[in-house]
């Protein structure tokens, strides 16, 4: 039997979450696995809104790939637009917020009784326009709830084209014949369009589509401040307020930050902050603004700063509690665990005992054995894959993905190769070998330069079958360095021989080998291990080559 069968694959954790379209999936609240940074940030976020008391109105929240930060306002936003409440998905949500906080779990029980939800809009980044997008997205949530909504841009605009089109003797022909489908005059689509007529709005799109041979009319939005009190107005009879989610902002700005008008994202904080309706701005971002806009023209790179500096921040890049709390629901054990774990009763024990003594792990206070919902990974390739997640994932490869996802070099892909006649364990060099792609990509960040003596010291070494624990080694050692947290964790001979699955007499030998090809050296200054200076090589020219 292979290890697979001791755990269960979650299939929802495979891809990254979408707040545009995974909205309204059930399975994105029943799913939900709080913590202590979530429920922190929850707590921060809701109990104010939920309360009607919050004094913040516009909020970034910062993240890495696979912190979880698209899932958690997903189910944030489901709470706040009663969407999926009803369900058992929502019942369990709430019992595992109360194992964190008790009062917040029950505020937000309280609130979904309440008549009254907010209308939620996750933002499309589909124009350079930042107000455009604000707009139509607005109005997109707007017409899926049957609120009768018509901007003005779209009549100035609609009704100039009327207009234009008057002015051609052909144009005019079809114009009248267009309008006389519609069962209306020019006269009167003029003065429709004149008074803001919203009922005009349906009976123009299709006198466009008529006289467009099919194509859709796509407004400028009009100007944004008003779009916002036209929509406030018309929703405060069924809602408490609007909730703007722009997700994957920082990416917006890199993509189009030169060409942005600033001050619109200004001025729609400052409207949030505070007019007299309840409406909020909670923005997204893997990192801070400023480095994505640091290459740009000095003058717009201060500007994005000084926006910045508007909302309120959050991270959730500087907790470290996931793994332990999340892991065991992600990979739960299968009916087969307990007769493994009474084969190898000692090898586990011995295994989690050490890893009692490991600094970076934030040690649940309840319930016995907090290592063993991880397992098969080793404690510290948990630890390891959190914190290596944070620094180079990407959306198609997270913390999330390597656990539950099919892909070469996952931890399905992994345990297949492992048979429980042995003890095994996946160990840190399986972390390398997933992220591997993700690490190339970062040409300018010291992550790369690692990853250049990594494939200096394995050019040097040889791709012979012999040289497999020597391998294991070097990879343990660049995924540590990457980490770059010595203090927690570090590249000493106690350390490799741990997180390794080979005899540790093996790891030793492989170690020895090391040093003596001069492939790896031991800093007596600190007690751990490096790779040999290679500056000397031309690592642009090799990489080239292959």
């Amino acid at each position: 039997m292979d290890y697979t069968k001791l755990v269960t694959k979650r299939g929802q954790y495979k891809y990254s979450v979408n707040i545009c379209f995974d909205l309204r999936d059930e399975e994105r609240i029943a799913g939900f696995i709080p913590n202590v940074t979530t429920t922190e940030i929850f707590r921060e976020y809701l109990g104010g809104m939920i309360r009607g008391n919050s004094d913040v109105h516009s909020r970034i929240l910062y993240g890495s790939y696979g912190t979880g930060k698209s899932h958690l306002l997903t189910v944030m936003c489901a709470v706040l637009g009663h969407i999926n409440i009803r369900g058992e998905g929502f019942k369990n949500f709430t019992k595992l917020i109360a194992k964190y906080d008790k009062e917040l779990a029950a505020d937000i029980r309280k609130f979904a009784k309440e008549k009254k939800p907010y209308l939620v809009v996750p933002v499309y980044s589909d124009y350079d326009d930042f107000g455009k997008c604000i707009s139509l997205s607005l109005k997109k949530e707007l017409d899926r709830n049957n609120i009768q909504v018509t901007f003005k841009g779209f009549f100035d605009e609609a009704l100039a084209l009327v207009k234009k089109w008057k002015t051609g003797k052909e144009s005019l022909s079809r114009l009248e014949e267009e309008c006389k489908k519609q069962k209306t005059t020019v006269e009167d689509l003029i003065k429709g369009l004149s008074t803001y007529d919203s009922s005009y709005e349906k009976i123009f799109n299709k006198i466009y589509s008529g006289m467009s041979y099919g194509a859709a009319f796509n407004s400028t939005a009009g100007n944004l401040i008003d779009n916002m009190n036209y929509a406030n107005e018309a929703i405060k009879d069924r809602y408490r307020g609007i909730v703007l989610v722009f997700d994957e902002f920082g990416r917006y700005v890199e993509d189009y930050g030169e060409v942005l008008k600033v001050k619109t994202v200004q001025d729609l904080a400052e409207y949030c902050d505070h007019s007299d309706y309840n409406n909020h701005l909670i923005l997204v971002s893997h990192k801070q603004l400023s480095m994505y806009t640091n290459a740009m023209k000095k003058s717009i790179s201060d500007e994005w700063k000084k926006v910045e500096g508007r909302f309120k921040a959050t991270s959730i890049n500087i907790k470290y509690d996931q793994c332990l709390s999340l892991i065991s629901h992600i990979i739960p054990k299968t009916a087969s665990w307990n007769d493994y774990y009474d084969t190898y009763r000692d090898e586990l024990t011995e295994l989690f005992n050490k890893a009692y003594d490991f600094k970076g792990f934030m040690l649940p206070s309840d319930g016995e054995r907090p290592f063993e919902g991880g397992f098969p990974l080793h404690p510290i390739t948990l630890f390891s894959l959190d914190r290596l997640s944070k620094r180079v994932a990407q959306n198609e490869r997270t913390f999330f993905t390597f656990l539950s996802s099919e892909e070469e070099y996952g931890l399905f892909s992994v345990l297949s190769d492992m048979d429980t006649d042995e003890f095994h364990f996946v160990g840190l060099d399986a972390l390398f070998n997933y992220f591997e792609q993700n690490i190339r990509a970062f040409r300018s960040d010291e992550v790369y330069e690692i990853y250049k003596k990594y494939q200096y010291a394995i050019n040097k070494l040889g791709a012979a079958e012999d040289n497999t624990v020597e391998i294991k080694v070097l990879k343990t050692m660049a995924v540590i360095y990457i980490i770059g947290d010595f203090s927690v964790l570090n590249t000493d001979r106690s350390i490799l021989q741990y997180v390794i699955d080979e005899p540790e007499d093996k790891i030793l030998a492989a170690i020895d080998k090391l040093e003596k090809l001069r492939i790896i050296k031991y800093m007596r200054q600190f007690g751990y291990f490096d790779f040999l200076d290679s500056s000397i090589f031309d690592f642009e020219c090799y990489f080239g080559s292959n």
